[in-house]
């Protein structure tokens, strides 16, 4: 018993010296691809001649039909109203505000939540997460794009957004689908939020897709191949967490943690509930730097082992319930898999 109590002790010393509410939760700007240009809203690609006929051409090498596949069949269309319904309201009044369609917390995901000065005249920001939330506000890059001599990879000066890119569209996807991002923390999902996806990447490939990647989307875009972006959005949502979990050890503010730097079944199962793992100590969520380091797609041998040993020490760390050499540990974990986002940068 008094080696459980210690345990106990030692935990909540833990937990309630790290403060990460602040590093995790602060990011509550709108979402924006390619920030200073005009987003002239959806209904300028839903042209029937533009992305919006109701068929697919058959002479062209672009269905053209992408408004309807977004508008039909991809939930991002339906982003905004989700913030309409009873349990937008619930959750809102939860937080404390007062409508959920109105906070910056939520429209920063839940819509293309630019600057009003931003806005053109057709734009709608009850259409959801729209063509510009992703590729880019269109003002400069519309006239151009479909132009046959235009290479869309020359146009970012033009606020066109390189979503075929592989870090480019990794980013984007996980700066709204990731758990930590936008002020997206314990406190929202506690909230009745649905959770968000431990597996980003597995998650993202089932979504409905508004394009086609044949031999003519390849010779087009050169998009990489999906084990590369799948390996590419893990490794980016374990660099995400770790430097999240590295920035909460070094704030000694507040009473409480980030819970969701942990397990949920840490708290959230019965007392009399048979665990092998019931000892009293908190366990990380560490389930994206575990399919990292098991994968050999982006990260190479030596660095998975460096990975491996760095999670190990900061495990053993939570364990032992000293905050400076937690801190340490999270630190040089983050410092390896910046390192290892740099490295796999470098080598495209």
């Amino acid at each position: 018993m008094k080696a459980l109590s210690a345990h106990l002790a030692a935990s909540l010393v833990l937990l309630c010296s790290l403060a990460a509410a602040q590093a995790q939760g602060a990011d509550t700007a709108p979402m924006e691809a390619a920030p200073g240009f005009t987003h002239l809203g959806v209904s300028s690609c839903a042209q029937s001649t533009c992305h919006g006929a109701t068929t697919p051409w058959l002479t062209s090498p672009i269905a053209q039909n992408e408004y309807f596949a977004w508008r039909d069949h991809d939930p991002h269309s339906g982003a905004y109203r989700v913030l309409t319904g009873d349990k937008a309201h619930g959750i809102a009044a939860q937080l404390g505000l007062k409508d959920a369609a109105q906070a910056p917390l939520c429209l920063g995901c839940h819509a293309d939540n630019v600057p009003v000065a931003q806005r053109g005249h057709h734009f709608k920001l009850e259409d959801g997460i729209t063509c510009e939330t992703c590729h880019g506000g269109a003002q400069k890059w519309i006239g151009v794009h479909n132009l046959p001599d235009t290479d869309l990879s020359t146009l970012g000066d033009k606020g066109f957004y390189p979503t075929v890119q592989l870090q480019s569209r990794a980013t984007l996807c996980s700066g709204c689908h990731e758990l930590g991002r936008h002020g997206a923390d314990h406190r929202l999902v506690s909230a009745g939020h649905p959770q968000f996806p431990e597996d980003l990447a597995a998650y993202l490939e089932k979504w409905p897709k508004h394009y086609t990647v044949n031999a003519s989307y390849i010779a087009r875009k050169h998009p990489p191949a999906p084990e590369l972006l799948n390996g590419q959005i893990t490794l980016l949502q374990a660099n995400d967490w770790a430097e999240a979990l590295a920035h909460s050890t070094a704030d000694p503010h507040g009473l409480m943690p980030e819970f969701s730097f942990f397990q949920c079944d840490n708290c959230h199962r019965s007392t009399h509930e048979a665990d092998a793992h019931s000892t009293g100590q908190p366990r990380l969520n560490d389930a994206a730097v575990r399919r990292l380091i098991d994968s050999n797609v982006i990260v190479d041998r030596s660095r998975r082992q460096e990975l491996q040993g760095r999670l190990n020490a900061l495990n053993a760390a939570v364990l032992h319930g000293n905050r400076q050499e937690y801190g340490n540990a999270a630190a040089a974990l983050y410092q390896s898999l910046k390192a290892a986002v740099a490295a796999a940068d470098a080598n495209r």
